[in-house]
């Protein structure tokens, strides 16, 4: 029997953690026959949508520590109006494209920003990002330990959607204990960033916000809790004809 799958994605977001939890729910497709076969193509489907996702992030990690612990980063942080050529001689409107980038954003060991920086895709110019969005991007960088050389890195919550951003402390390349600001950077979880994953997967899919009434509550519920799921997936009969699988992350 053939399955057609459609996976959803979705990102419960808890605004003091940059690193979200994931739920994603894969629909499948199935005759009224209910059996191994289905809920295993379903538990697969969510796990290869979730690694595509954990792969992402991976990723963004190591380009912002890459960039981070750089002793040209480190000079310009310690000195922006002494090193303001760091800027554009580091990221033109081509280099925002091939780091896939929407948003770059420096800020001082005060918490302060220094520089901040929109790729408009729509006509190729960099721009200065708005206040309001300054605010979310910068929500999380207290969860940054001072202490651990570690990036941080998920999904946070915009007010036109969802963002996949990555920070590191921002360290000189050798002596890496020091670190005199922070590097974010980001992309908008948009229709093109899914319609890759939806390439990827052979399925339909979509990222949610936590509140969506797409959702079910006690299946979010339960989620949270551990209850029911294996492997933190969740899998159950939605209708007759008709697969429910969740997983948490």
């Amino acid at each position: 029997m053939k399955i057609n799958a459609r996976i959803t994605l979705v990102m419960l977001i808890f605004l003091v953690v940059l690193a979200a939890t994931i739920i994603t729910a894969s629909h499948v497709i199935i005759s009224s026959d209910y059996n191994s076969l289905e809920e295993g193509h379903a538990r697969n489907a969510i796990k290869q949508a979730s690694l595509l996702i954990r792969s992402d992030l991976d990723g963004r990690e190591r380009v912002v520590t890459d960039w981070a612990v750089w002793n040209d980063t480190y000079r310009f942080l310690e000195n922006p109006a002494g090193n303001s050529d760091y800027i554009l001689d580091n990221f033109d409107d081509t280099v925002f494209l091939n780091l896939d980038l929407d948003y770059l954003v420096f800020y001082g060991s005060d918490g302060g920003v220094v520089y901040a920086g929109r790729f408009n895709r729509a006509t190729g110019l960099i721009e200065p990002v708005p206040e309001h969005s300054l605010a979310y991007l910068g929500s999380a960088l207290a969860h940054l330990d001072p202490d651990n050389p570690e990036p941080v890195s998920g999904i946070m919550a915009a007010d036109h959607g969802l963002i996949i951003a990555a920070a590191q402390r921002v360290r000189p390349t050798i002596d890496s204990g020091r670190s005199n600001g922070v590097l974010r950077m980001a992309r908008n979880l948009d229709e093109t960033r899914l319609a890759q994953y939806r390439q990827l997967t052979s399925s339909s899919l979509s990222i949610l916000p936590p509140d969506s009434p797409a959702l079910p509550e006690e299946v979010r519920a339960m989620l949270i809790a551990g209850n029911g799921a294996t492997d933190n997936i969740l899998v159950r009969p939605a209708d007759e004809s008709e697969i429910e699988s969740y997983a948490a992350l």
